[in-house]
């Protein structure tokens, strides 16, 4: 990584604003919580069709889908007279109401009945129990019956729409005979469920009691997925214009990064309005800081949704080999991270996520560094641990920052060459390779907004990217090295005048290796491109070394990397 002081500020069309606003109280996206007003609903039309048309014929639905994917949203949208009316159910006919099980742990069947029963006659929604009610009414589940089949007899049609249902096998007191009363409810022709649930209502399932079957064999299953791709556009687009904000010309890039769940899409658009102080167009800077920003947020999410995956979806979401298991696909689609047709990943976000948790659960790495002896390539069996572990934590680093892949191993190939150079001995020179790769290693506890922020760092930022050559030397202590790495680890930002950091050392008190460090890592960082700035030349890096050979850098080191590059063409080899 190069030096704060050294970075070169981004420039006007890439800067991104210095400062973030608190919450908008224009920001239509909506990331917490259900869509109650339909102005903000988009998409669903065919699956709403879908559910009209069973529910049109007296037939009750099971509406699934993984977590966030709307479901909530989706019946409270069901629930709503022009909702209704817009698919032939004739509203004037229907008495509507919406339950969720969340917090009905601790009822009763009989206060459960007494609580739908005064939902249904309110035509209202209750997402918990007793708003406003008297905890502890009950109401025998025979008159609840007998009342809601005289409300058939009327001529009108009931229907529940029921949430959160798996919380329901979750209560013991829900015994058979409650579900069994609900399959009898529903088995009159005026009387309906549709309910909403992550899983088939047939794996309502608590140890011995076998809950949803024959409760679910009432029901068709209507499945929420990922949007489509005009769904998506509409909904990033029109909800822009509502904010004021130019991100009409975005709505590729949003599902590019966010996929076709609406929770994501919904989440970086939310994101992006914060972000914006005006309506200009995103600018380079502006993406690479919302990339960041929108990972870290949808981090918890998308790990609810990994943990439940098997090892097999796991391996081919990171492989993108799922056409070569039509299990693992199935599984994809239904965790709404593949398009039944497998033609589009749900969004970058989660390409990136599968592979930094799928590198974080191997235990060890599967095959030993190359070491680089006269030219051939042999290995070092002896050591193979320490090389495992050093792979594991250089992968660690490049799987969080894009523009870190690489890095490593160039400083590892330069710092090597420049002490073989120097006539260092063979341990030196495999100490300071070493070194090279685990260099940065204390950027693991810088937080990601700070370490790919596309604008200059403010005083408290540049310290903290200050503390990275401590934290990753205290990282080291608990390896035992055969070769010298951790003081090269240490001091690789110090300079010859002492400008350099963490302790200020001046010419012979850097070790060698750190100044051989130094140079080579300046000169890598140089000519690769940073979210901050594009990489400059070979000629300009080394221009820039030999400038401040004698002031910054040691001029042998320099040097030696003068004569590498001049022997070998190039400085891309790897080892």
């Amino acid at each position: 990584m190069t030096t704060p002081g050294e970075r070169t500020p981004p420039s006007e069309d890439e800067r991104a604003p210095s400062s973030r606003s608190p919450r908008r109280a224009d920001n239509p996206y909506f990331h917490r919580g259900p869509i109650l007003d339909p102005a903000y609903f988009f998409g669903r039309a065919n699956e709403l069709g879908a559910v009209a048309g069973l529910w049109r014929n007296a037939q009750c639905v099971a509406v699934t889908g993984p977590l966030k994917i709307g479901k909530t949203s989706f019946l409270l949208r069901l629930g709503r007279p022009d909702t209704q009316s817009a698919f032939g159910l004739a509203p004037d006919l229907h008495d509507v109401c919406y339950l969720t099980f969340e917090g009905t742990g601790d009822l009763t069947p009989e206060e459960w009945f007494h609580w739908a029963w005064t939902a249904l006659t309110e035509r209202g929604d209750r997402r918990s129990p007793f708003p406003g009610g008297t905890p502890g009414a009950a109401m025998p589940y025979q008159e609840f019956l007998n009342r809601v089949l005289d409300v058939g007899a009327r001529g009108r049609r009931v229907t529940f729409l029921l949430d959160e249902v798996e919380l329901a096998a979750q209560n013991p007191r829900f015994d058979i005979h409650f579900f069994s009363g609900l399959r009898h409810l529903a088995s009159h022709p005026h009387v309906a469920f549709v309910t909403g649930s992550e899983r088939s209502l047939h794996a309502l399932d608590l140890g011995a009691r076998r809950v949803g079957s024959p409760f679910a064999d009432l029901f068709a299953t209507v499945r929420l997925g990922l949007m489509s791709s005009d769904e998506a556009a509409d909904l990033v687009t029109r909800l822009a214009a509502r904010s004021g904000r130019r991100l009409h010309t975005e709505a590729a890039w949003f599902v590019e990064l966010a996929g076709l769940h609406p929770f994501y899409l919904q989440l970086l658009g939310w994101l992006t309005v914060e972000y914006l102080d005006s309506e200009r167009a995103l600018s380079a800077g502006d993406r690479a800081y919302l990339r960041v920003a929108f990972a870290d947020t949808a981090e918890p999410f998308l790990g609810y949704v990994w943990d439940s995956l098997s090892p097999a979806a796991r391996h081919h979401l990171l492989q993108r080999t799922w056409s070569e298991d039509a299990s693992a696909a199935r599984e994809l689609v239904d965790a709404a991270i593949l398009q039944p047709d497998g033609a589009i990943m749900s969004g970058e976000v989660w390409g990136v996520f599968a592979e930094r948790r799928l590198r974080e659960e191997e235990t060890a790495a599967k095959a030993y560094f190359a070491v680089e002896r006269g030219g051939n390539i042999v290995r070092e069996p002896a050591h193979g641990q320490i090389y495992a572990t050093v792979r594991a934590l250089v992968k660690a680093l490049e799987a969080r920052d894009f523009y870190m892949r690489g890095h490593a191993d160039r400083v590892a190939h330069l710092a090597s060459a420049i002490a073989a150079e120097l006539g260092l001995a063979r341990e030196q020179v495999e100490g300071v390779r070493i070194a090279g790769r685990l260099h940065d290693l204390g950027l693991l506890a810088t937080g990601d907004l700070v370490l790919l922020k596309p604008e200059t760092l403010t005083g408290s930022e540049r310290r903290l990217v200050e503390t990275h050559p401590l934290v990753g030397a205290q990282i080291l202590e608990v390896l035992d090295f055969p070769w010298e790495v951790k003081p090269a680890v240490r001091h690789h930002h110090e300079r010859m005048d002492g400008t350099g950091y963490p302790d200020g050392l001046v010419g012979d008190e850097i070790p060698l290796t750190a100044r051989v460090l130094a140079v080579a890592e300046v000169f890598a960082a140089m000519t690769e491109d940073r979210v901050y700035r594009r990489a400059r030349s070979t000629d300009d890096a080394m221009a820039h070394l030999l400038h401040d050979a004698g002031r910054k850098y040691d001029p042998a080191a320099v040097m030696a990397l003068r004569r590498v590059l001049a022997n070998n063409g190039s400085a891309e080899a790897a080892p």
